[in-house]
C-alpha cells in the first residue's frame, strides 16, 4: 500500500467484508492507525467514494493497476476519517454511575427525570467505546442521545437476547 500511496498507483486486492469477499480497486491516500488496527484510506473506485479498509481484512496480495501517477492525488484537506465516529452522549442513569463516572462530565441540569433517574453528559469518545461502556451497565443506563448510539446499543442487546433465546430453545424438553 505504501508504494501505491507514494507513486499514486491504483491498488487492487480482495477484501473480506460483511457480504463476503470482493475484489476492490482503490486510489490510496494514507495508512491510518486507529487503536490496534491499521486502515487503508482512499477513493474506492468500485463504490465511487472515499472509504476506509481495515488492512487485516485484505485477503490477497496487493496488485497495481496502471502506471505510477494514474491515481488522483489525495484531497488537499483530509479530515479525520473517524471524526463522525465520536460522540458525547447524553445518558439516563439509575442511581450512582459507579465506574462509568470517570467517563462523564457530570449530571446535567434542567428538567429532572423521575427519581432515581438522572441525566449525565458523557465525555467525547469513539462510538464503539460508548457501546461497550453502556452495555456493561445496560441494567441501569439508557442512551438518550445521539439516536445512532442508542440504536447501535439496542441492536446489540436484541442480538444477545436472540442468542439467549436460541440457547433456551436448544435446552428444552425433547
Amino acid at each position: 500500500f505504501a508504494t501505491g500511496i507514494r507513486e499514486r498507483r491504483v491498488v487492487s486486492f480482495d477484501y473480506e467484508g460483511a457480504q463476503g469477499t470482493t475484489e476492490r480497486s482503490v486510489e490510496p491516500w494514507r495508512i491510518v492507525v486507529r487503536g490496534r488496527a491499521l486502515y487503508l484510506w482512499g477513493f474506492d473506485l468500485d463504490r465511487g467514494g472515499d472509504r476506509l479498509f481495515r488492512i487485516s481484512r485484505v485477503a490477497s496480495a496487493v496488485s497495481f493497476l496502471g502506471q505510477a501517477g494514474d491515481a488522483d492525488e489525495a484531497p488537499a484537506r483530509l479530515d479525520d476519517p473517524f471524526a463522525d465516529r465520536r460522540v458525547a452522549p447524553v445518558l439516563a442513569g439509575l442511581g450512582d454511575p459507579g465506574r462509568l463516572a470517570r467517563h462523564l462530565d457530570g449530571p446535567m441540569g434542567g428538567e429532572p427525570l423521575s427519581s432515581p433517574w438522572r441525566l449525565w453528559r458523557g465525555r467525547e469518545a469513539d462510538v464503539g467505546r460508548w457501546i461497550s461502556r453502556v452495555l456493561a451497565r445496560a441494567e441501569d443506563v439508557v442512551v438518550v442521545e445521539p439516536v445512532e448510539l442508542r440504536d447501535a446499543v439496542l441492536r446489540r442487546l436484541e442480538a444477545a437476547a436472540r442468542l439467549d433465546g436460541d440457547r433456551g430453545a436448544e435446552g428444552g424438553d425433547a
